[in-house]
């Protein structure tokens, strides 16, 4: 595969090559700051087939590929030195382009694995939520002391620790930061943590874009039975959320009901918008 140099020349090459393709379906839900932040990095490639154009992003420990195909054609084998995964979209039900897609993509080797759905915040309703049970949580928050600090580079280890015991959450949901844009972000109040007394990262919010709540929410298990984080770290996202107006929009994994019953308890809705990853666990 060829390295993409600018964000231009990732535009120029989905114009040169979709209609040509006769590409009818994509993936590419690629913001240009992103795109921009992975060719910084050195960490995005395409390659133009006869049958549609792929796009491969490295995260480190996968791969991430964004295409525009021809739905009625085969997608070619994959093979790489770690998982590669597609995400899918849709909202509603799954119409007949897609459906075929999804054959050829188990004929290449991928297996459907978790189908998330797609959660809006109400602010007021998370306000109502926040201003009722704030003031016990941020007791037993500061009971167990506990401080909420934006990361530092001696907590990113730490916050990359808690990630890896959320069992609930795959390693492919999260795409790759480095620790200085793990600092970055908790700079530019995208990013905080909830630590001990020892220095020990016990929870952490995080989203991935200035104007967005797309990212991760993560509470140690030994404090996940106990109200305090979760709520001080929400009530810090309303204060966020309040001076910010973003996008509103999150995703959990349907299977994840402790998840879904947390967020619904705090003001959150389904959306009917779905996603679904498909991965190639190359060996």
């Amino acid at each position: 595969m060829e390295k993409v140099c600018s964000k231009q020349e990732f535009f120029d090459i989905i114009k040169a090559n979709r209609k040509n393709t006769h590409a009818d379906i994509n993936n590419n839900f690629l913001s240009s700051s992103e795109i921009e932040r992975l060719v910084n990095r050195d960490a995005l490639y395409y390659e133009v087939k006869e049958n549609g154009i792929i796009f491969l992003s490295d995260e480190v420990e996968y791969y991430n590929i964004y295409y525009y195909w021809n739905s009625n054609e085969d997608f070619p084998a994959i093979e790489k030195d770690k998982p590669v995964v597609i995400v899918n979209y849709w909202q509603g039900d799954k119409g007949e382009k897609q459906l075929r897609f999804e054959e050829k993509l188990k004929k290449a080797g991928f297996k459907n694995s978790h189908l998330s759905g797609q959660i809006k915040k109400n602010p007021e309703r998370l306000k109502e939520v926040v201003d009722r049970t704030y003031g016990l949580s941020k007791k037993i928050f500061d009971g167990c002391g506990l401080r909420l600090v934006p990361p530092e580079k001696e907590h990113v280890e730490g916050m990359r620790e808690l990630f890896r015991s959320l069992k609930e959450i795959p390693v492919w949901h999260v795409p790759y930061r480095s620790d200085e844009e793990i600092v970055e972000s908790g700079k530019r109040g995208n990013t905080v943590c909830a630590i001990d007394k020892n220095g020990r990262v016990c929870g952490a919010i995080t989203y991935f874009q200035d104007d967005a709540t797309y990212g991760w929410v993560g509470v140690a298990e030994d404090y996940q039975k106990k109200p305090g984080i979760p709520v001080v770290l929400y009530e810090w996202s309303y204060r966020r959320i309040m001076e910010r107006n973003p996008n509103l929009n999150g995703w959990i994994a349907e299977d994840n009901l402790k998840s879904s019953k947390f967020h619904l308890a705090m003001g959150f809705t389904w959306t009917g918008r779905h996603k679904e990853d498909w991965v190639l666990f190359n060996q």
